[in-house]
């Protein structure tokens, strides 16, 4: 819609400018590229910040239930690299990447908010001092500690689960945000 009116200025430009009033042209052409500049970051904002149908990991963590998953015994789990996990979800099976380091595990949704990649055929790297979760198909790493981006092309953060220990099995679910 403010596209929409960003082009009703300019034509308003151009007309005041075929009338002679260059001055009133230049306002209106300025106008009209202010408003489709800004235009242009509330939909950038939209699709990459907010995930408004751009992260694949946020159409798959919608597919999850809010219940305590239940990932196996810590012990199962390798050391330093990413792991299959799956978990039902509303109708489908959904894939988790498992990464344990130590005592601690990390698990995300399994597809790489990017374009779906299998994030547990990645590999965990050493990324600008970060501990990241590297996608097979396209390299963007994603941190252990919060899912941030932190080498592209993927731009939104990877959906990270809550995790607990329960007698030496994994437990993990999505966050209190999603429900």
């Amino acid at each position: 819609m403010a596209n929409t009116v960003a082009l009703g200025f300019y034509v308003g430009s151009l007309v005041a400018r075929a009338q002679g009033r260059g001055t009133l042209g230049r306002v209106l052409s300025y106008t009209g590229l202010g408003l489709a500049t800004g235009s242009a970051a509330i939909g950038g904002h939209m699709s990459y910040a907010q995930s408004s149908g751009a992260s694949h990991a946020a159409t798959a963590a919608r597919t999850l239930t809010t219940d305590w998953i239940d990932l196996g015994p810590l012990d199962d789990l390798p050391e330093g690299r990413p792991a299959l996990r799956t978990a039902p979800g509303t109708g489908v099976t959904a894939p988790l990447a498992a990464v344990r380091r130590g005592a601690r595990v990390d698990v995300f949704v399994g597809a790489c908010s990017h374009l779906s990649g299998p994030l547990y055929e990645g590999s965990v790297e050493e990324v600008r001092g970060h501990a990241c979760l590297v996608c097979p198909w396209h390299d963007s790493a994603f941190d252990l500690d919060d899912g941030e981006p932190r080498r592209g092309p993927a731009a939104n953060p990877q959906e990270k689960l809550e995790v607990r220990m329960e007698a030496g099995r994994v437990m993990a679910r999505l966050p209190a945000r999603h429900q």
